[in-house]
Parts: structure tokens; C-alpha cells; sequence
């Protein structure tokens, strides 16, 4: 599978706030409710219309934080090996965001062994880069691991110590109240 590099941005409507304060939240007290509103909301912005456009500065403010993630998951019986890409981001120094099937593989039934972490990548290499081989470090609800129940397919990646200074966090205006967040645009951006 060719990996992907190029980073891109999918305009829709903002209505995200709580979804966004993750790091702050402790994975099994997030209310189910409101994540599958999440992804409902961002299946359907997808479904909808495709006006994406290449980002060509991942190293601005917002782009820097996205994460291009290589997956590498050994099958526990087998030990056969598949490598798979996904898109995290980071919601504060030590706190990555991203779907629950891109730490725990459906098929394998099992963690990653191992998912390197660049953000900001793009054709000319990212701003820095992790790989994190600890298991600890992973996580999902236990709920997803049983069930693989796509409404709780979400989760995050814990660092042990932060990216570089030009990596910088996700942020909401902190100016803005909820209901002013309902007509402001939120940028996407995935690999």
C-alpha cells in the first residue's frame, strides 16, 4: 500500500467545541452520545460535497497539528504483519487524537505494535516525528476492543514528552461562546 503524504483540507460547518476539548477528557468518561453525533456529522459534511484542496504550508498554525500515522499491527497467532496509514491530532503537548481502528485493528484483534507520528508531513518530510511501541501509550475503550462497535471507534495516543516548538496544538478561540461556534467554519484535514 503506498503511503500517503499529501495533506488536505475539507471545509464544513463548526459546531465541534466539545469534541475538541479531548485531551481533557478521560477516554471512558466521554459520552458515547456525543461522539457518534461527531461522526455522524463529519460522514455526512464528507458525504455531502468534496471540496478539498491540497494544503501547501503543513507547518502553519492549525495544519502543523494534523498528524500523518503509519500503523504497523502483527496478528497474535500468525504473526503476519500489515502497515496502514491514518490521520491524528494533537489536542495538547502530549495528547493525540484519532479513530479508535487506527490503535486497535478489527481484523487482528489486537494494538498497533507500533505507529510512528509525524505532524505537519508532507512530500518533503514532516516537522518531527514519534514512534510509539508501548502499548500504555494507546488507547481505546475496552467496550471498542469487545464489541468493535463503530460508535465507539475513537481514541488517543499519549507522548512522552512534546514534539518540537513548531508543533503546535489544536485551539478553539477561547472568545468565542458555544453558540457563536455554531456559524463559524471548522477546517478538516486528514491524510
Amino acid at each position: 500500500m503506498k503511503k500517503k503524504s499529501s495533506h488536505w483540507h475539507l471545509q464544513c460547518w463548526q459546531f465541534l467545541r466539545p469534541f475538541l476539548l479531548l485531551p481533557s477528557l478521560i477516554l471512558s468518561r466521554i459520552k458515547h452520545q456525543e461522539m457518534l453525533k461527531l461522526m455522524l456529522f463529519l460522514s455526512a459534511s464528507a458525504a455531502v460535497s468534496d471540496n478539498r484542496v491540497k494544503v501547501s504550508d503543513t507547518s502553519a498554525k492549525g495544519s502543523n497539528a494534523i498528524c500523518n500515522l503509519t500503523l504497523t499491527f502483527v496478528h497474535p497467532k500468525t504473526g503476519a504483519s500489515k502497515t496502514v496509514y491514518g490521520t491524528g491530532f494533537m489536542y495538547s503537548d502530549l495528547t493525540m487524537g484519532t479513530a479508535g481502528h487506527c490503535i486497535y485493528d478489527l481484523t487482528y484483534d489486537t494494538k498497533a505494535q507500533r505507529i510512528k507520528i509525524v505532524p505537519g508531513d508532507s512530500p518533503s518530510g514532516g516537522l518531527d516525528s514519534v514512534t510509539i511501541s508501548n502499548r500504555n501509550n494507546m488507547h481505546v475503550l475496552p467496550e471498542f476492543e469487545t464489541t468493535h462497535d463503530w460508535k465507539l471507534d475513537y481514541g488517543c495516543v499519549t507522548l512522552d514528552e512534546p514534539f518540537s516548538s513548531d508543533v503546535k496544538p489544536m485551539s478553539l478561540n477561547p472568545g468565542l461562546s458555544n453558540s457563536e461556534y455554531k456559524s463559524e467554519y471548522l477546517t478538516l484535514s486528514g491524510y
